[in-house]
């Protein structure tokens, strides 16, 4: 049967093509919409602007001491070096010799991943979009110590950049164009912004012109020649979703996301869009190249060729030289060659291309010839860390497509890539046990991997499975595998290259994660909750018990008989196992955001949940209660424990490493919620951008304003003592997962 749903929490770029990636979206947007009614992403926005605070040092301080790795999605190139986004940080490489790309320098942590990457052409400055975080300027003189020398937290998303002199044209989704002058590095200043009805997505600026792709409102083109009052010219509306744009000449050249056609009910208006804006007040489509694969996100054009990346389609190079007929004339890598990529960014450089690629990190492609692109030098990195488990001193990553990464961790506070091992599949999850990693890979089923010598890993075994392997526990010379709708799976690892398959057991749900002790194997089981499974036979493993009351299973640990379930919208779920034939939910705490992951130490269980790291006070105290908080960038996805440090995988944002300190233990508070079923998070402060809106004559409705920034804070989440140690429903703050809702509403 066809493998389904790909069960990890994180919603990749709209452009991923995996297979079954759908059900699982539809499944986080419908409990989205259901829990989250008027989802607002201002407040995932803002999560970035205090992503190195602790919002809630109390018993558990948290503190971050140590980051390696994250997805790579832009570039900048002024030789010798590539200023290149590495997850949360600025990384400077030196491609002088371009087979071999070589760190030289790496900024501090930002306080989100690094969206875009433009280098001025005059100074030893980089301009850095870092998402919900804003603008950052880093001064890269000394190309060892790049150095954060200033940074404004501008609204929305910051994913665009443009230069203009002294001025900063920065693209940041919905909340449009903002435009900052930089001329006084100490104190920078938003001079203007201009808000369209669409997200803006990119912008290039000639002379004194700024285009700007605005998503569904199209390409709309501003007079900035006063950069303090830009001024609406033109509106050209695409038949696509306007995405990346860059000028050349009299022509505009926009990549944009195929629109649905609800008449001739197919998509239309994808690829490269040539427009012809030598009439800024009415421009037009002279041309299009439509017949690109992915979704073509960004463009760079260089004499008769434009360069397009696209997410799952590579980068295709297309000939531009009669603008009214482009034609795609190459393409990296040759069509079903690799699969894995999902390249979001470029820059050109002679007759080279270097390419962030989310997926795998920076890679150089040679384009002398434009016909047969070829691969010439690339840097890698752990770009999409799903999971972590620590042991010996070396954390090991589930690296989603690249399979196994080691990173050395003696000395935490400077955690170091040191090992890569590339496998099949899109690795999940993973466990270390009697020197074999092994890892849950998705539609590769399980892999074995010797780490006996960790600096050199090497592949020891493979099983697949009807499912989709998202979750893995190791037991002796059995591993028990989560397969999603194939249930439970018990494989025998004892064998010393082939791995056996003893039995399974369809569990009704999607089995998204497993633990395992003495003779039973326990399901997060999605919908179908928490399973508890007889595997004292491992060829016919028997269904005990159940726990219904768990809405929303992603992972789950046991300690005795008591087993702590990662429930998803529904928060931590504590379970009584005792008897396993009738397991009863006996607590049930509502942690501040979507419970994806759960590890145990101590008092306390440490929740991954998808914004940021939870500790919870579960046992000696009565009803669980919030003991400490760190908001981390990325999707959290896993937490691992090794005596006083926590090891988070951030997903994009890579590794990050946090001291952990137990202070003196505080009288048990519940924290009170709104009287709605969607309580709204108000601890931490938000800032609320309210900008001056001026119709426009035109009928493309649109915002031109000068930024009046009005910060507002308020914190009314209170503590309260409770002496009853009965069942309880501690009720968390309301997280918002930043999608965007529209993509997933059309056919």
């Amino acid at each position: 049967m066809d493998k389904p749903t790909w069960n990890s929490p994180v919603r990749p770029s709209r452009g991923w093509t995996r297979k079954g990636l759908g059900v699982c979206l539809s499944l986080i947007l419908t409990i989205a919409m259901a829990v989250l009614p008027g989802t607002d992403k201002s407040m995932a926005g803002n999560r970035g602007v205090n992503t190195l605070a602790n919002s809630a040092p109390d018993e558990v301080q948290m503190q971050i001491v140590g980051q390696v790795g994250g997805a790579v999605r832009a570039v900048a190139v002024k030789a010798p070096y590539a200023y290149v986004g590495v997850g949360p940080r600025l990384e400077v490489l030196d491609v002088s010799v371009r087979v071999s790309p070589q760190f030289v320098g790496r900024t501090a942590l930002l306080n989100d991943v690094v969206q875009a990457v433009t280098v001025s052409p005059s100074e030893q400055r980089v301009f850095v979009a870092a998402a919900s975080a804003g603008l950052y300027i880093v001064d890269v003189s000394v190309p060892s110590s790049p150095q954060i020398m200033a940074g404004l937290a501008t609204p929305g998303r910051a994913v665009g950049l443009a230069l203009d002199n002294h001025h900063v044209y920065v693209a940041a989704e919905e909340a449009g164009l903002r435009i900052v002058d930089a001329g006084n590095v100490q104190q920078l200043q938003e001079i203007a912004s201009y808000i369209p009805e669409g997200l803006v997505r990119g912008v290039d600026v000639v002379d004194g012109y700024a285009y700007v792709a605005a998503d569904s409102a199209g390409l709309h083109i501003l007079d900035v020649h006063d950069p303090a009052h830009p001024q609406l010219v033109g509106v050209f509306a695409t038949t696509g979703y306007a995405y990346g744009v860059d000028v050349s000449g009299s022509y505009a050249y926009v990549t944009a996301e195929p629109r649905w056609d609800a008449d001739l009910e197919l998509y239309t208006g994808g690829g490269l869009r040539v427009i012809n804006a030598a009439d800024r007040a009415n421009p037009k489509e002279d041309g299009f190249c439509n017949n690109m694969p992915g979704l073509a996100t960004n463009v760079q054009v260089q004499g008769s060729r434009a360069y397009v990346v696209a997410q799952g389609g590579g980068l295709r190079v297309v000939s531009v030289q009669d603008p009214k007929q482009p034609v795609e004339v190459g393409s990296y890598p040759p069509d079903g060659l690799d699969t894995r990529v999902s390249m979001v960014g470029l820059n050109l450089l002679e007759t080279f291309v270097y390419v962030a690629d989310a997926l795998s990190g920076l890679r150089v492609i040679n384009v002398a010839q434009a016909e047969n692109p070829s691969h010439v030098g690339s840097y890698a990195t752990a770009s999409s860390v799903e999971a972590v488990e620590v042991q010996g001193g070396y954390a090991y990553l589930a690296d989603g497509v690249n399979g196994l990464r080691i990173a050395q961790v003696g000395d935490p506070t400077r955690p170091t890539l040191m090992a890569a091992l590339s496998l099949a599949g899109y690795a999940s999850d993973v466990q270390v046990a009697n020197g074999y990693a092994y890892l849950a890979a998705q539609e590769a089923g399980l892999h074995r991997v010797r780490v006996n010598n960790p600096a050199a890993p090497s592949a020891a075994g493979t099983h697949d499975t009807p499912g989709v392997a998202s979750g893995v526990a190791i037991q002796g010379t059995l591993a028990f595998l989560a397969d999603s709708q194939e249930g439970l799976r018990v494989v025998d690892v004892s064998g010393p290259s082939v791995l056996r398959e003893l039995g399974s057991l369809d569990t009704d749900g999607q089995a998204r994660g497993v633990a395992s002790a003495g003779d039973y194997a326990y399901a997060a089981d999605g919908s179908g909750g928490l399973r508890v499974i007889d595997v004292a036979e491992p060829a016919l493993p028997q269904l005990r018990g159940s726990c219904s009351t768990v809405h929303d299973a992603w992972s789950l640990a046991v300690s005795n008989t008591v087993g702590y379930v990662a429930d998803g919208y529904w928060g931590l779920a504590v379970v009584d196992l005792s008897p396993p034939t009738n397991p009863l939910e006996t607590r049930r705490y509502g942690t501040a955001g979507m419970a994806v992951k759960v590890t145990l130490q101590g008092r306390y269980a440490y929740v991954a949940e998808l914004f940021g790291l939870e500790a919870v006070r579960v046992s000696g105290a009565g009803s669980p209660y919030q003991a400490g908080f760190c908001p981390l960038p990325g999707l959290v996805l896993d937490v691992a424990l090794d005596g006083s440090y926590a090891y988070v995988a951030a997903h994009e944002a890579g590794l990050y490493v946090l001291r952990v300190v137990i202070a003196a233990a505080t009288p048990t508070p519940t924290r009170t919620a709104t009287a709605s079923a969607t309580p709204t998070q108000t601890s931490t402060p938000t800032y609320t951008v309210t900008p001056t809106r001026t119709a426009s004559a035109t009928a493309t409705p649109t915002g031109i304003a000068t930024a009046t920034r009005t910060a507002t804070a308020t914190a009314t989440a209170t503590q309260t003592a409770t002496p009853t140690a009965t069942m309880t429903v501690v009720q968390g703050s309301t997280i918002h997962l930043p999608l965007v809702m529209r993509r997933f509403g059309r056919p």
